[in-house]
């Protein structure tokens, strides 16, 4: 039900920036800004079917990129899994629920990385809405602020649940009605 309900978090991301992106698409000049220095003023631009292609290639070529990746880790040896207690992960039998994790957690991370895409071409759209194009430099530090906290988040909460193994606690034994019936 988890990993159903990640893969439907990260579709629906995917279809709302390839919308967005051809709907804002269609909204733009012929030639538009498409890079900002500092102070939110363009030094770079693009043509709008440039800008197109670029946006949505990257848009969806990095979730790809980082889910093809994660995805490749199952045919790498184990001892290349750097975590938290990796005798217990590089262990064949835990393995591959260590690659299932990385897994969801690529896709959370691609989920992510798709909103913070979508929101960035929104930003792109507004600032060349205004005349001369700018881009006010808060609203882009606040996205990038927002896209840097979720991915620290997010490589704790891996962290913290490598730390955590699926083997009983030491020095825990059998329930009691358990020894007894031995």
């Amino acid at each position: 039900m988890k990993r159903r309900f990640t893969l439907l978090a990260l579709v629906l991301a995917a279809l709302v920036f390839v919308i967005t992106h051809f709907i804002w698409l269609g909204d733009l000049p012929q030639r538009l800004a498409t890079h900002f220095d500092g102070a939110g003023k363009p030094n770079g631009w693009m043509t709008r079917q440039d800008h197109g292609l670029w946006m949505l290639l990257s848009g969806l070529g990095l979730p790809l990129f980082i889910l093809c990746l994660i995805w490749l880790m199952r045919f790498l040896p184990s001892s290349l899994l750097n975590v938290p207690r990796p005798d217990y992960w590089r262990a064949p039998e835990n393995y591959p629920k260590a690659c299932a994790i990385m897994q969801s957690w690529a896709q959370w991370l691609a989920t992510g990385e798709l909103l913070w895409m979508t929101l960035l071409n929104r930003q792109i759209v507004l600032a060349n809405h205004l005349q001369p194009p700018r881009l006010p430099a808060e609203d882009t530090w606040y996205l990038t602020a927002g896209f840097l906290i979720m991915i620290a988040a997010s490589i704790l909460a891996l962290i913290w649940r490598f730390r955590k193994t699926d083997a009983p606690a030491a020095g825990h034994s059998a329930p009691p009605s358990m020894a007894a019936g031995s």
